[in-house]
Order: structure tokens, then sequence, then C-alpha cells
């Protein structure tokens, strides 16, 4: 795990392989974070694999609008705070919108993957209360979280295995882990694990 602190929003920033939404190459994490010379990089939300599904929006642009309340959501505003739409659908999503934009604030990114595994401090479902199409929730596997733990302040939790032999962290054991670490986090949000989890520092994994 590593913790980040940034001095601007702005360097909170996501980058999408092949640089186009409609082209469905993929790259790796490793590559894509040494073309954009990112200091530390994580995988996200793998949206061109489920092309008919969630919100997408990178860097203020909205690419995609098909919540159909099965995932959870992240949104990152123009402040760097997160905010979660809980198995959100288009409605829901537009009430959170609706509600930021009457703080002023501006989304930025929008992640559809989850579940969210941890707000303020507590753990939000038990291990058995995460529905089964959220990413396996009982299998232990490579994982990876993107956490807020306080103003411009973030961290990003990452889980190895052996390929699956019954290593690795299932989502209640993950979230126990997450407030081992840092009991008073803010939010933690799980992204796409398995062999597309990768951490990297510094342009090395």
């Amino acid at each position: 795990w590593i913790t980040v602190q940034v001095a601007d929003a702005s360097q909170l920033r996501t980058a999408m392989s092949m640089e186009s939404y409609d082209d469905p190459g993929t790259t790796s994490a490793k590559k894509l974070a040494q073309y954009v010379n990112a200091a530390v990089a994580l995988n996200g939300d793998y949206f061109k694999y489920n092309y008919d599904k969630g919100y997408v929006m990178r860097q203020g642009v909205l690419y995609r609008d098909a919540l159909d309340g099965t995932w959870d959501s992240l949104i990152i505003d123009d402040r760097g705070d997160f905010h979660d739409v809980p198995e959100a659908t288009s409605e829901s999503m537009a009430e959170a919108l609706a509600a930021l934009a009457a703080e002023g604030r501006k989304p930025v990114n929008v992640f559809t993957f989850g579940p969210v595994l941890v707000k303020d401090g507590q753990i939000v479902r038990e291990e058995d209360e995460y529905p089964p199409e959220m990413h396996y929730p009982t299998l232990a596997t490579q994982r990876i979280a993107l956490l807020q733990l306080g103003e411009l302040e973030y961290a990003v939790v990452e889980i190895d295995s052996d390929g699956g032999n019954g290593t690795g962290m299932n989502l209640g054991e993950l979230a126990r882990f997450i407030l081992e670490i840092y009991p008073d986090c803010r939010m933690a949000y799980n992204l796409d694990g398995g062999g597309s989890t990768h951490l990297i520092v510094n342009g090395k994994q």
C-alpha cells in the first residue's frame, strides 16, 4: 500500500488506453503510467470490457450513461473529494450530480465498478451482504482499492495472489484489512482485480 498527498486536485487524473474511447484496444497499466509520466498509477474500472454498462466520465468528459443498479459508482469531484452512488441507476446518479452542483462542485471522473468497501471509517457491507454480481465478492483473488483519507490525501491498497489458487482476499477481507491500515479512511473503492491488478510507482510495478 502507498499513501499519496497532492498539492492540487488537478493532479488526480485518469488516462485511457489507445487515447480513444472508441478504440477497444487495451494496454498494460505499466505502459500507460510510463506514457503519461505518472508518479503513482493504478488500473481502473476496465470500462472498455463492459461497453454496454456503467457511467463513464474521464477528465470531465461524459462517455457513457448506462447504469442499471448493479454496481456502486464513485464520483471524484473538482476538489478531489470522493462521493459514492450505491447500486447506481441513471436516476440516482443524476440526483448525486445535482447535489454536487448545488454545492458548487463539478464531477471530473466517475467510475462504475466497486463496490464501495469503507465509508467514514466504517465497513459498508457485511461479508454476506455483497450481491453476487459485485465482482466475485467471496473469491480470494488479487484486488486493488483506491482510498480517500483526507483533503487531497489518498491511498492505494493492492493485494497479490499466486494466480487464483485460494490466495488473495475476498471483498470482506479487503475491507477489514483497509481499516487495519487506515482506520479513519473516508472512502475505499474496489477497482478491477485479478490479472488486471497493478500498482505502479515511479514507472515500476
